[in-house]
């Protein structure tokens, strides 16, 4: 019926309370972040280490995950350290493609291990709800998924297997 339809939506648009509050916190914890310093900071460390495109690829990588690691948020981390992968990608001549890909990958291994990320607090309630409590720390070692993703992240720098199609597709243009 039409009262069911109109109460669903509002069940719907009141559900999206706590994902808004939760985007709303995060934004202005990562703003906070970004306005005494700590965005910089990382930027002129990881910087200092980069030397060339594989160390510029690792750059990118670390730059989303520790930025991930500080908000909890991989979609935040996405947007703040965006721009200067953008850089960084320029610089050293990494695809705009790879190093969207990198801020991806990285950003997603990292908010899948964090204790105190949306992933690991929901699988440990939805885990305490059968009887027995469950710890996040105690599902880390678990996740086998991010770590494979990581492993294969870092492979992808060493071992760019699709930089020879990228190069082609360039050349057609």
């Amino acid at each position: 019926t039409v009262i069911t339809f109109a109460q669903n939506i509002w069940n719907g648009f009141m559900g999206m309370g706590e994902a808004f509050f939760l985007a709303l916190f995060c934004g202005g914890i990562s703003e906070m972040i970004a306005y005494y310093g700590g965005i910089e900071w990382l930027i002129s460390k990881l910087r200092k280490m980069i030397k060339g495109n594989k160390s510029a690829q690792l750059g990118i990588a670390a730059l989303v995950s520790l930025t991930d690691c500080a908000t909890a948020n991989n979609t935040v981390a996405i947007i703040i350290s965006g721009g200067v992968a953008k850089d960084i990608s320029n610089e050293y001549g990494i695809d705009s493609r790879r190093s969207a890909s990198l801020l991806d990958i990285f950003s997603c291994v990292f908010q899948g291990i964090i204790p105190y990320g949306a992933q690991l607090l929901t699988a440990s309630a939805l885990a305490s709800k059968n009887g027995a409590v469950i710890n996040a720390m105690e599902i880390i070692p678990h996740m086998w998924y991010c770590w494979l993703l990581a492993i294969f992240g870092i492979l992808s720098i060493y071992i760019p297997y699709a930089d020879g199609g990228l190069k082609k597709e360039r050349a057609k243009e």
